[in-house]
């Protein structure tokens, strides 16, 4: 025993002030221990301190941040643990970082101190971790599923639970070439199935795409058969306009069952035609039917006729049935014909004779106090008239009336007085009335009543040119300062007949 101590005394000795071998006499580090390769018989190592958990857990006033480093041996496990032997959950080696015991791992040591690894373990991080490929690949093989939140197992070769962000190019299947041409490259692999398929939230395939190429829209449980397969309708948004149809082009129109075919223009008009073409055929309509004339005009040109009910038409327009003509404008009856009927139905235009037009109809509604001094002065018609034709006459004030069509003119004045002076040649003598057209005057003495109140009426017919002027006056001649009044009532007729 004294042996090993005495050797183990040199030993110190040599660690202090050099190198120390052991089995060797060239030690390339401060302690070179060589094994005993060539000798069966003894056994090689290096054995570490051996202790228990527990024991080691004893200890913990003596390991401070000196001792970093310090490796042991734990020949089971702490219960309880402590702050530095936390990690000390089983049998194994453990290095002391200065905080706390470590337990060694397999590659890089993990901070819980267990030997866990995603290869044969479960476990959490506890921060973040980067992996530098550093130029290398790093690939998932075999036959098994990846998940990322999924709960439980994936059930997909790569399966995600959550959003997803992919920046940059990505291939799905495999290219003869494996070249990235596309930000998303999607090769089939299995040709019974599409390509692609989106559903909404109930299942229901809103779009996808077959092996084949066949896309589809909306098609809820089904696969598109056609190269374009919509249910519902479509819309195409900004077509260049083009008036023109080359003999080339050719037009869609859909069969049945939704499905399009295209046909040339002329074999379209020919088709329609043949159904529908009043010029080539009779035909029957389907329904209420309205030619919007957009400003344009519609004219039946040659030598046939049109019949409405009427099978075999003898005249231009030939019609079994009554007529209505709405919004007929008014016309002038100086040129204008009337339409008069054969015992046959015929209908014919006969020169209208003159007659007399109605041009105006005024009413006085105000009583005016005038001086019986014999002076003529305008009767006055305020407001506007009770009837007015204003194509033959206008009102240009209250006491005047313009021509504006030539022609013949009868004017009839009927004017109406009270407070009537009597006069010295009779007490039924009246007042005076002026009937003015144009050059034309026409007076005349009305009667008086026995209660002061009276009446002139003048009547008279001119031929008149467009712009003369039509008006009234009335006048009293009695001795004194005495007065008389026109009372509301009085009127003033006009007709109109061309020449």
């Amino acid at each position: 025993m004294k042996k090993y101590v005495i050797a183990l005394s040199a030993f110190a000795s040599s660690m202090v002030f050099s190198q120390v071998g052991i089995n060797t006499e060239n030690p390339y580090a401060t302690l070179d221990v060589n094994s005993s390769a060539s000798d069966p018989t003894k056994t090689d190592g290096i054995i570490a301190p051996k202790l228990t958990g527990n024991e080691l857990k004893a200890k913990d006033a003596l390991y401070t941040s000196q001792l970093q480093g310090a490796i042991i041996y734990a020949t089971s496990a702490t219960n309880p643990t402590t702050t530095k032997t936390i990690n000390v959950t089983q049998e194994g080696y453990y290095y002391f970082d200065g905080t706390k015991w470590v337990r060694f791992s397999t590659g890089t040591p993990v901070g819980s101190g267990s030997d866990i690894s995603i290869y044969k373990d479960n476990g959490s991080l506890t921060g973040n971790r980067n992996a530098n490929l550093n130029g290398f690949n790093l690939a998932f093989t075999g036959t098994g599923n990846f998940g990322i939140g999924t709960t439980p197992d994936p059930t997909e070769k790569l399966e995600v639970v959550g959003d997803s962000r992919i920046k940059g190019k990505v291939v799905i299947g495999s290219s003869s070439n494996n070249t990235k041409n596309a930000t998303l490259a999607v090769r089939n692999i299995d040709v019974t199935e599409p390509i692609v398929r989106f559903t909404n939230a109930d299942g229901f395939r809103q779009f996808s795409v077959t092996d084949a190429g066949s896309v589809g829209i909306g098609l809820g449980m089904i696969e598109p058969t056609e190269t374009l397969d919509t249910s519902g309708n479509i819309r195409l948004r900004n077509v260049p306009l083009d008036t023109a149809i080359d003999a080339t082009d050719r037009i869609m129109v859909l069969r049945s069952d939704g499905t399009g075919k295209k046909v040339s223009a002329s074999t379209l008009r020919s088709e329609i035609d043949t159904n529908t073409n009043i010029y080539t055929n009779n035909g029957s309509l389907s329904g209420d039917r309205t030619v919007t004339l957009a400003g344009n005009n519609l004219n039946f040109a040659g030598n046939g006729s049109i019949g409405i009910g009427v099978a075999s038409p003898t005249q231009k327009l030939d019609i079994a049935g009554t007529v209505r003509l709405r919004n007929v404008p008014n016309g002038s009856v100086d040129d204008d014909r009337i339409l008069v009927i054969d015992n046959d139905g015929t209908i014919k235009k006969s020169s209208l004779p003159p007659a007399s037009s109605f041009a105006l109809y005024e009413t006085n509604n105000n009583v005016v106090t005038r001086n019986a001094d014999d002076v003529e002065r305008p009767l006055a018609f305020e407001g506007a008239p009770d009837r007015i034709y204003t194509d033959y006459i206008e009102k240009v004030n209250n006491t005047s009336y313009r021509v504006k069509k030539t022609g013949i003119y009868t004017a009839e004045a009927v004017i109406q007085y009270s407070d009537i002076p009597s006069a010295t040649e009779g007490s039924r003598i009246g007042c005076r009335a002026k009937l003015t057209m144009g050059s034309k005057t026409l007076t005349r003495i009305g009667d008086r009543f026995t209660t002061s109140d009276g009446v002139t009426s003048i009547t008279r017919s001119v031929i008149l040119n467009e712009g003369a002027i039509i008006s009234v006056t009335t006048g009293c001649g009695r001795p004194g300062n005495q007065i008389y009044k026109t009372n509301s009532g009085s009127t003033l007729f006009i007709t109109y007949m061309p020449l």
